[in-house]
């Protein structure tokens, strides 16, 4: 019957502090222990609320983690995927493509560069790398198959490839010449 009524006393100085205290009602039966947990729940409230970012680089290292890749590197891909990749990017491109018509435009063939993001859209504008097969009779028709080339790239986008071989295709340099169109 003694501790009924030291107990009371001690319960109503703590709602006063802390209204979310008094459910408790276990730890007014110990004069020692609700004292030193009152100072360290103010502290804990003061570190749960976010939005800075102190801290956030706690625990990097400057090592190479020990946890698997989740795409295989572009140079461990075999030929087969390679190939099917390859014959897939032309599958895209070829609805767009329009090779120019005139006197040696066969000999035509056209490098682009296409750097994608890995949902497939175009990461920068594509841009002509590389033109061979120019000559007196098809220079007039040279600029118009790169111009040609690089709108097929863009009209393409986005691709349509497997994410897990995107270090395969996150670059493309697909060659445009009067094949590519049959």
């Amino acid at each position: 019957m003694g501790h009924p009524d030291p107990a009371p006393p001690k319960p109503e100085p703590r709602p006063a502090p802390r209204k979310p205290e008094p459910p408790k009602k276990a730890e007014p039966k110990k004069a020692s222990a609700p004292a030193p947990k009152a100072t360290p729940q103010p502290t804990r409230r003061e570190v749960r609320p976010t939005g800075r970012l102190t801290g956030i680089v706690n625990g990097l290292t400057d090592q190479p983690s020990k946890g698997k890749a989740t795409t295989p590197q572009a140079s461990q891909i075999g030929p087969a995927v390679k190939s099917s990749l390859a014959a897939e990017v032309i599958r895209q491109l070829r609805p767009h493509w329009r090779s120019p018509t005139g006197a040696d435009v066969e000999l035509l063939r056209t490098t682009v560069e296409i750097r994608l993001n890995r949902d497939g859209t175009l990461a920068a504008p594509p841009r002509v790398i590389n033109q061979t097969g120019v000559n007196a009779s098809n220079r007039a028709q040279a600029d118009l198959h790169k111009e040609r080339a690089l709108n097929a790239a863009r009209l393409a986008a986005p691709f349509n490839l497997p994410a897990e071989y995107y270090d395969a295709w996150k670059i493309l340099r697909p060659n445009f010449d009067r094949n590519l169109s049959r």
